[in-house]
């Protein structure tokens, strides 16, 4: 397809029928200043003695505090998940150096959700735990041993709460699989919520985090997702973590701005475009426009 036929099809499609809520981390202050609260469970370290910022990055080390299952310090986002519909977290980090007291436990640095369930009467989510090499969810499921995670990866979680999550590394689909399930308590007041940072006593890590978004999307019966925001949805994008405000061709990799809007490539765009000009009057309307994506999402 054209590029200014995907660009169309994309046009139409995300803002029709796709909106979206996003949060990204900036790295001039720190996440508590940014709406997100920092806990210490089991321990009273304070927050300026595990995280801190340079403009650049977002840097963790929790090294040497706590152990066995002394606790965790992390930030939370309370509610801000909306439990029916689908959201991506896109993280890029590097794992400087974990050391566990609990075999191999990789959830010194972990991220994820938890929210209520669709049926609201349990809480699901998930949580990705990194460690240098190991990469777990949080129902100890394996995800990979075969990563080196000490060096910058993007990492992209999807998540559905009607079906399960999908955990990318690279733009490549590592592993899919089932949310975890967990029980309400009585008076539980933490039930949708975004969660980062140093998840367990026993696991402690140093980790420099360059990019955290978190994007929902608020229509429950759309398909065309576009999780990077490089205007190609999902469906069409084979390279799904681009980074942002770079400009992309029609299968959404980067590629440079003369690359994409070339004045032959714009010239046989509209020529392929007149083919759908049903009354030939050289101009392109509603109608032809359905008809235009109707043939393209047939691939034709």
């Amino acid at each position: 397809m054209l590029y200014f036929l995907s660009f169309l099809l994309v046009f139409v499609s995300s803002t029709t029928i796709v909106s979206a809520e996003t949060i990204s981390l900036n790295f001039d202050t720190l996440p508590s200043n940014q709406g997100w609260e920092y806990i210490a469970y089991g321990n009273s370290v304070p927050e300026a003695d595990i995280f801190s910022v340079d403009n650049d990055a977002l840097h963790q080390n929790s090294l040497g505090v706590g152990y066995a299952t002394s606790g965790s310090n992390l930030y939370r986002l309370n509610d801000f998940i909306k439990n029916s519909l689908p959201f991506t977290i896109s993280l890029t980090a590097k794992i400087i150096q974990a050391k566990s007291n609990a075999g191999n436990n990789p959830f010194g640095f972990v991220f994820g959700g938890i929210f209520v369930s669709p049926e609201e009467n349990f809480k699901t989510g998930i949580g990705i735990g990194i460690g240098t090499n190991k990469i777990q969810d949080n129902t100890l499921r394996t995800i990979s041993t075969s990563i080196d995670n000490t060096q910058f990866h993007n990492y992209l979680l999807e998540v559905n709460p009607q079906t399960g999550y999908s955990f990318y590394v690279d733009e490549a689909l590592i592993y899919t699989g089932s949310l975890g399930n967990f029980p309400i308590e009585e008076n539980d007041q933490l039930l949708n919520y975004l969660f980062l940072g140093d998840g367990t006593g026993s696991a402690n890590a140093q980790v420099e985090i360059t990019k955290y978004v978190f994007t929902q999307y608020d229509n429950e019966n759309c398909t065309y997702y576009d999780a990077d925001n490089d205007g190609v949805i999902d469906i069409l994008d084979k390279c799904p973590n681009t980074p942002t405000d770079s400009y992309t061709d029609k299968n959404g990799c980067p590629s440079s701005l003369e690359a994409v809007y070339t004045e032959e490539n714009m010239r046989n765009a509209i020529n392929k475009l007149l083919e759908w000009d049903i009354n030939k009057d050289k101009k392109i309307g509603l109608i032809e426009v359905i008809e235009i994506l109707k043939d393209s999402v047939a691939g034709k």
